[in-house]
C-alpha cells in the first residue's frame, strides 16, 4: 500500500495509524512506545508519507463509491419506474442516495487535493 515509504517500524506505524486512527494503537501495532509515535509525527518526512498514504486511501474510497454509483442509480430508476413499491424500498432508496452523496463528496475532495497539489508544485517551481 505504501510504495517508496520507510520500512520497518516507521512503515508499520504509518499503516497502523491509517487503519486504526490513534497514535496509541498505531504505536502498539508497530512495536514502539506512544512517545516514539508522537515524535515520529513531528518529523516532516513522516508527516509527508502519512499525507500521501492518506491521499491514496481517500482516492481508493472515492473510486469505490463511484463504482457503486451505477448500481445506486439503477435502484433509483427501478423504484421511479415501478408502480408497486415493495417492502424495503425505502431502505434501498436511502442507501442509494447515500452512496450517490458520498461519491460526489469524495470525488470533490479528490479533485480539490489534486488541484492543491498542482498549485503547490507550481509555487515550489517558482521559488527554485
Amino acid at each position: 500500500m505504501l510504495p517508496n515509504y520507510p520500512f520497518g517500524k516507521k512503515r508499520a506505524f504509518i499503516e497502523a495509524l491509517i487503519e486504526h486512527g490513534t497514535i496509541t494503537e498505531a504505536a502498539r501495532v508497530a512495536g514502539v512506545t506512544r512517545m516514539t509515535g508522537q515524535r515520529w509525527l513531528r518529523d516532516p518526512e513522516i508527516r509527508g508519507h502519512l499525507a500521501r498514504a492518506g491521499a491514496v486511501v481517500y482516492a481508493t474510497l472515492a473510486a469505490k463509491a463511484t463504482g457503486l454509483s451505477s448500481e445506486a442509480l439503477d435502484i433509483l430508476a427501478g423504484v421511479m419506474r415501478s408502480e408497486v413499491v415493495g417492502k424495503g424500498t425505502n431502505v434501498k432508496v436511502r442507501a442509494a442516495l447515500g452512496i450517490l452523496d458520498t461519491a460526489a463528496r469524495l470525488h470533490d475532495g479528490v479533485n480539490i487535493e489534486e488541484r492543491l497539489a498542482a498549485v503547490e508544485a507550481t509555487a515550489a517551481r517558482g521559488q527554485t
